[in-house]
């Protein structure tokens, strides 16, 4: 693992662990909405001595599977 001025968290070579703050920042929300679905365990997150940390896959992957499709084809 490597430390950065950040405060990101880099796990093996391409998983990075992000603090709630990076992750509300990330998604444009508020903290209060990042606890809310860490509270319903919509988004995986980790718990690192008493803080949380969220992985960058899941995080990308919790926006895929959010994502709704529009009635109209971008093609």
């Amino acid at each position: 693992m490597s430390f950065d001025s950040s405060h990101e968290v880099e796990v093996g070579r391409k998983n990075k662990l992000l603090t709630i703050k990076q992750v509300a920042d990330l998604l444009n929300v508020s903290i209060t909405t990042i606890y809310r679905l860490t509270d319903d365990r919509d988004l995986p997150f980790y718990k690192v001595r008493g803080g949380l940390r969220f992985d960058l896959a899941d995080v990308e992957t919790y926006l895929q599977l959010t994502r709704v499709e529009s009635k109209q084809s971008w093609t």
